[in-house]
Formats: structure tokens, sequence, C-alpha cells
């Protein structure tokens, strides 16, 4: 049995300790990363002989003497290559080349590195330019390093060049997405990019989800991107987007071209895509192109939409107030507590402007002589609008009972 132990990264490691019921270790090796060449299929453009295959250069044993059949090695030929294929494809950035270590070890100077993905095209390399020999080549790979690889290659350029190679050492973990030592596994859908690529469990990172590292938590409604951290834009209708991607999935809210919402509606159009018409009612047609709320309106008309027509209310309190409306109706009002006169502008036909109305409260504020804020609370229309103090040091306008009188 072979087993791949692989410590965390940035750790330093002092000590390794095995226990158990081990009765005995075949061997054990020990390197500075996962060794993704390790007895994977290795090819040279020849054979010295049958004691330096190809194989010989991935086969674990690190010894530099060539008398130790442990090396690979070339016949003499134009520009000699050793390639190995890998079991999957791995993410590369390090080798460790071990040179053969006595004589002839000049041999390798100017060894070239290259790295093939699967469709054949070189996402990494390496020259050597070193004016001396060594016996061990650690290496960083330059070029699309995070890319993964299923092809090295080692070779020499000229003529009449022999290509030996005691050990080559790849070190290279799982491309994004896949984990388990043949890295064959794929990372669950809740963390398709990052998980544990010894065990497959989720890291820091929740795609759709959140509470890593279990990401059991789907993202609720106006949220987006890793762990659900980003809400939607306020230009999303229903303040909905795409969980992945964050773009607007339910159209525009005041915007138009879905799903990125960039162009704001035009003058007198408001809604879902910019597809409804301002109110009529609204002044100049202008509304606001969210929520289609008129900006202003036209005198004798309030509302959201500029849809309630305006009524004038007089109250004149000395014990007994009459109240007046259009002149049609005329309701009796006993109040009480009252010592001043109280008017709400709440008609076209009268002769004051109507005082300033907040429409986000569907409400209209009225004065008194006094000008102390009094907000209406009776909204129909055909009735006269009842008046109350807003302020608690003001006395309220009790009303008793009422009747119509035509």
């Amino acid at each position: 049995m072979t087993m791949d132990i692989r410590c965390h990264e940035n750790i330093q490691i002092s000590a390794l300790v095995l226990g158990g019921n081990l009765t005995s270790i075949c061997s054990m090796y020990i390197n500075g990363g996962r060794n993704v060449a390790y007895r994977q299929n290795a090819t040279q453009s020849s054979n010295f002989s049958l004691h330096n295959l190809a194989s010989a250069a991935v086969d674990g044993n690190t010894d530099t003497n060539f008398d130790g059949n442990s090396c690979s090695h070339t016949k003499t030929e134009a520009s000699p290559t050793w390639n190995v294929s890998l079991q999957s494809n791995y993410v590369i950035s390090r080798l460790a080349i071990f040179n053969r270590g006595d004589s002839n070890s000049q041999r390798l100077d100017g060894f070239l590195v290259r790295t093939f993905d699967k469709d054949n095209n070189v996402i990494g390399f390496y020259k050597n330019r070193t004016m001396s020999s060594q016996r061990i080549y650690y290496i960083n790979l330059n070029g699309s390093v995070n890319l993964p690889v299923n092809l090295l290659s080692i070779s020499l350029e000229g003529t009449d060049r022999i290509l030996t190679l005691c050990e080559v050492e790849a070190y290279g973990e799982c491309p994004a997405s896949f984990w388990s030592l043949p890295c064959s596994q794929q990372c669950p859908t809740s963390c398709p990019y990052d998980c544990d690529r010894d065990t497959g469990e989720c890291n820091s990172i929740c795609i759709e989800h959140s509470n890593p590292p279990h990401c059991d938590a789907a993202c609720r409604i106006g949220e987006w991107g890793i762990n659900c951290g980003n809400n939607c834009s306020s230009r999303c209708a229903e303040v909905s987007c795409d969980v992945k991607t964050g773009q607007c999935d339910q159209g525009c809210q005041g915007y138009s071209d879905p799903p990125y919402c960039e162009t704001e509606c035009m003058t007198r159009i408001y809604g879902t895509n910019c597809t409804s018409n301002c109110s009529s009612a609204c002044l100049y047609g202008e509304c606001d192109p969210r929520t289609g709320h008129c900006y202003n309106c036209f005198p004798g008309f309030h509302g959201y939409f500029c849809e309630r027509k305006i009524f004038n209310v007089e109250l004149i309190s000395f014990g007994m107030g009459y109240a007046a409306c259009s002149g049609l109706t005329i309701v009796v009002i006993l109040a009480l507590a009252l010592s001043r006169t109280i008017v709400c502008q709440c008609n076209a036909r009268s002769r004051l402007e109507p005082v300033q109305h907040h429409t986000d409260l569907q409400q209209d504020i009225c004065h008194d002589t006094d000008q102390r804020e009094i907000t209406e609370y009776d909204d129909a229309i055909s009735e006269p609008k009842y008046c109350n103090y807003t302020r608690s040091n003001v006395p309220e306008i009790n009303i008793h009972e009422y009747e119509t009188i035509t």
C-alpha cells in the first residue's frame, strides 16, 4: 500500500512520528510537496540501454550515481528529449531535477523545461543559464503556472547531445474544482472552486451559500456572491439578482437593458425595464423612475400618483363649530377646548395656496393660525376633512358627534 500524506502549507515540520500497529515499512520519502511525477508514464527520444529507461527518472530513487542504474540516459543525438505524462491535470510551479553526480554532469548544461496543457499548448517554461553544473536544480517555472499541466518535457538543444536525468520531481496540486490524490474528484457545487484537496470539504469560500466550511445556508433573496456577502443592486426589480453574478434576474427597476440595468428610464417613463408611463396628473408628467410617484401634482390633486382631489375645509371654533365643504354639505361638529381658528387648506378653489404636502405619508399637512402643524385623518373625498393637532402641546379637536344637513 502506498500512502500520500500532505502537511498544511506554511507550517515548518521538525519531526515525523509514525505509530500504531506498524510491523514494517518498505520506504519513506519526504519532499517539498506532492510529487505528481512519481511513477508516471515517462518516455524519451532514445534509450542508451535497458537499465537507463525514461522511467528511471521517476522511480523515487534520487541516487545520482549513474552506476546505480537509477538514471535515464539517451543516445547521442540532436535535441534529445525526455517527457512524462501526468495521470491527471495538475498545477505545477516547482521542479527538482537531479543531475548525475559523477563524471559528465556538464551534459545537462543549458537544459530546457516546458509544460503543456491537455491541448498541447506550452503554458510553463524554464531555460537553464547557470555557468556551472549542479547536482540538484530547484526550478520555479515561468509562464501561466496556475493552469493545469498534462505533460512535462525536458530537452537539450543542439547536435551530439546526451540527456541524463537521475530523478525528476514535479511539485503540484489539484487545479481549482478538483480534489483527491489523483485530483479526479470535483468539489461540491456549494464551493466549486475552493475545497480541501485531500477531503473535498469546503474551505472558506461558499458559492450560492454561506456558513463556511459547511456551506449549508443558501443565499437569501437580495444576496449574492462569495458567502452571500453582497447585496443585489437597488436597480434590480424586486431587489432580486443572480446569486453567482449579481446580475438582475427579474429585470430592472427604474432602468432598462437588463440584466445590467445601466440606462436610467427617460423622462415620463418608469417601472420594470422602463415600460410604464408616469401619471397624467403628475406636474410636467415627471415621476420617480423606480416607483412612478409624482414629484409634484397639478393644482387640485395629491397622492403618490396625484390621484386624489383636494377639498377646502374651514373650521371656526367658538364652543360650537361649523364646517362647510364645497357649499353642498354642512356638518355640525361639537368641538371642545378650542380657542383659535383652524384652516385646512385642502381645496384648489381656495384663495390660499396649499401648504406642504407629504406624498410619502399620503396625508395633507395643514396649519392653524399660529402655524402649528395639524394632520387630516379622514380620506373620504366626498366628506369634510377632520384635522387633529400633531403636537402634544396643542389641544386636540374632539369630535363627539356629527350629522349631515342637506
